[in-house]
Parts: C-alpha cells; sequence; structure tokens
C-alpha cells in the first residue's frame, strides 16, 4: 500500500476525535431542546382618524381585551351646521386565528370599510376584514349603538317650533310698530 490513502484513511479516523478536541464546550452537556416558537398576538391599535367618502371627520378608539368595543366619533361641518354623531361597534376578533398573527392587518381592513362609507355609522351593520372571512359570527365587528344625528334633528325641530311659538307670541302682543321692543321684552320675560 502506499503512503498515501494510509494516510488519508488515518486522517479520516482521526478527524472527528480532533474537532471535539478542539470545542471542550459540547463535552458532557446534552443539546438543550429549543423552545417552540409562538407567535404572540400583537396589540389591538387603540386609536386613530380617518376621513369617510362623504368628507366627514372621525376619530376612532378601542377598548376591551376579549370583547373589542370600537367607538367611532365624527363630525361634519358644513357652512350651514355643525353635525356630530357616533357609533359603537363590538365583537371578538380573537376568536379567528389569522387575527392573531396579522392585527394590524386587519384593523387596516377594518378601518378601510369605514373610510369608504360616506356616513361612518351608516350602511352594513357588521364589518367583516378579508383576513377573517370564515371566522364565527362572534368574531365580526357588529354595529351595537348610534346616536348624534337623529337627537340632533329632534333638537332642531324644537328649537324651530320654539321660534315660530315666539313669533307668534309676538304678533299677538305687538303691533309692527313695536315689534323690536317688544321681542325684547317677550324674551326677557321667557328667560
Amino acid at each position: 500500500m502506499s503512503v498515501f490513502p494510509c494516510n488519508f484513511f488515518l486522517l479520516l479516523i482521526l478527524l472527528p476525535i480532533i474537532c471535539e478536541a478542539k470545542h471542550p464546550h459540547h463535552e458532557g452537556k446534552p443539546d438543550k431542546p429549543h423552545p417552540p416558537q409562538t407567535l404572540r398576538p400583537r396589540p389591538v391599535p387603540a386609536y386613530g382618524r380617518l376621513t369617510t367618502r362623504g368628507g366627514h371627520q372621525c376619530t376612532w378608539r378601542t377598548s376591551g381585551r376579549v370583547l373589542l368595543t370600537l367607538l367611532v366619533n365624527c363630525s361634519t361641518e358644513t357652512p350651514a351646521a355643525n353635525h356630530r354623531y357616533w357609533c359603537r361597534y363590538s365583537g371578538e376578533p380573537g376568536l379567528c386565528r389569522a387575527v392573531g398573527m396579522t392585527t394590524g392587518r386587519y384593523w387596516k381592513q377594518l378601518m378601510a370599510k369605514v373610510r369608504k362609507r360616506s356616513n361612518a355609522c351608516e350602511g352594513e351593520k357588521v364589518l367583516r376584514a378579508k383576513t377573517c372571512r370564515r371566522g364565527p359570527p362572534e368574531a365580526h365587528m357588529t354595529l351595537t349603538q348610534r346616536g348624534g344625528e337623529e337627537e340632533q334633528e329632534e333638537g332642531e325641530r324644537k328649537r324651530r317650533q320654539e321660534e315660530e311659538g315666539d313669533a307668534a307670541a309676538l304678533q299677538s302682543y305687538c303691533s309692527d310698530g313695536w315689534s323690536s321692543v317688544c321681542s325684547f321684552f317677550i324674551k326677557m320675560f321667557e328667560g
């Protein structure tokens, strides 16, 4: 046998022993099992702003841990009047598996749905994100309360009726020449 194949064969046998000698910290210690990587759900965004298709300026805020509540407050500023309205959605998006990994995408999709509306509180009563299409019904954000415009319309109607009543009282008590002085005293006595 020649010298080269014998040395090569000997080197192959001794190579693992030499490598172990260079790295003594591996001797005697069993490999620690790595803990399984768990994907923690990302935190839910707490608040934000948006503008609807109708030009309404809105703010939104979330609250809760398991049962989440989304409160949307909007205002419309027109030269004639300033209207405010609000609505509250609630649901358990944590029931949808995809939401745990893509929380940010879920909320962006929900806010995009609200943004596409002319009035943030009108339209479908259930906000469904594409990331949670197959989730149970409780996982979707459902409209639970709304207020503002109806209450303002009733207040405006009452105010108009009072003004019409004041005008009728003014005409019954005062003549045309004294109407401004008379209306001053009537308003002063009525409060």
